[in-house]
């Protein structure tokens, strides 16, 4: 990757901050439905226990999208529907796959609109291209 595309790479990756709701149902999904056991938990994560215990203390105040995608479909069931429906609206965007997002979110944090706008283009004359060749 070169030097002018780190710019867009910090931009692409959204957080979920760590509230107090979402902190006690990180805790809550813990004790009642892994006994307690963060490592446990942090498995089913598929995350490292020293991250589960950061979040639990604060040492962390967000969750990378990435981690997020692992951390949510465990703790949804302790969060308030309005909640839920706050982090994922109707027709909700993280049904759209990571890297799909990822890349979108990479797109839009192109500055000029124009260069936005021919990359785009370009993209598309490569995925109809791709397509036509496979029928």
């Amino acid at each position: 990757m070169n030097k002018n595309n780190l710019k867009y790479k910090r931009c692409f990756m959204s957080n979920i901050y760590i509230t107090d709701e979402i902190l006690k149902a990180i805790k809550d999904t813990i004790n009642e439905d892994f006994n307690g056991n963060n490592t446990a938990f942090a498995e089913k994560a598929k995350m490292n226990n020293t991250v589960i215990t950061r979040y639990k203390t604060q040492a962390i105040k967000n969750i990378s999208d990435h981690k997020w995608q692992h951390i949510y479909p465990l703790i949804k069931g302790k969060l308030k529907p309005d909640t839920q429906q706050k982090l994922y609206p109707k027709n909700p965007s993280h049904e759209i796959p990571i890297e799909y997002r990822q890349f979108i979110k990479m797109l839009q944090a192109i500055p000029d609109k124009e260069e936005r706008e021919n990359l785009i283009e370009h993209l598309s004359d490569i995925v109809l291209e791709s397509i036509s060749s496979k029928i």
